[in-house]
C-alpha cells in the first residue's frame, strides 16, 4: 500500500523520468541519423551522452525539491493572472482562493520550460562541434525541417 503523501512525489518522478528519457531517445535517434545519412563520425554517439548529462544536471530537474517548486511557481502565476483579470474588470472584491491545479500538467509544463525539445538539436550540434565535424547549426536546422533528422514528428507528438 502506498503512503498518500508519497503519491505526488512518485508521480512527479515518473513524469520527469519519462520526459527526460524521451528527449534522450530523440537525441540518440538524431545522432544515428547523422551517422547513417550525413557521414558524421560514430564518435558523436559517445560524445553526446556526457554533454547531455551535464546539461540536465544544470537544470536541476532531478533535485528533490523540483516538484514542489513547480507547484509553487504555478500557484504564483495563477494568482498573478487572477489579479490582472480582477484589475481589468475593476471589481472591488478580494482575490478568490487559488483553484486546484492539475499537478501532472504543472510538472510537464515545468519540464518543457527547463528542457525544451529544441535543446535536442543544440545537443547534437554541440557534439558535432566537439568532435570537429563540418556540420553547421544551419545544416542541422535545415535537416530537421526537411525531416532528415527526427525532430518535427517528435515535436508534434510531445506537444
Amino acid at each position: 500500500m502506498y503512503d498518500v503523501s508519497e503519491l505526488p512525489d512518485r508521480l512527479a518522478a515518473h513524469i520527469r523520468e519519462y520526459y527526460v528519457q524521451g528527449l534522450q531517445t530523440i537525441i540518440q535517434l538524431q545522432c544515428e541519423s547523422l551517422v547513417e545519412n550525413f557521414g558524421v563520425s560514430p564518435l558523436i554517439c559517445r560524445i553526446v551522452g556526457p554533454i547531455w548529462l551535464r546539461f540536465v544536471a544544470s537544470t536541476r530537474v532531478f533535485e528533490r525539491e523540483w516538484a514542489s517548486e513547480a507547484i509553487l511557481l504555478a500557484d504564483a502565476r495563477s494568482l498573478k493572472e487572477k489579479a490582472k483579470k480582477l484589475k481589468l474588470k475593476k471589481e472591488s472584491s478580494t482575490l478568490p482562493a487559488p483553484e486546484k491545479i492539475e499537478m501532472s500538467r504543472v510538472w510537464t509544463d515545468s519540464l518543457k520550460r527547463r528542457l525544451p525539445l529544441r535543446i535536442t538539436l543544440a545537443m547534437v550540434f554541440l557534439a558535432c562541434y566537439v568532435i570537429r565535424e563540418p556540420v553547421l547549426a544551419t545544416d542541422i536546422s535545415t535537416w530537421a525541417g526537411q525531416g532528415s533528422l527526427p525532430y518535427l514528428t517528435a515535436f508534434l507528438s510531445m506537444q
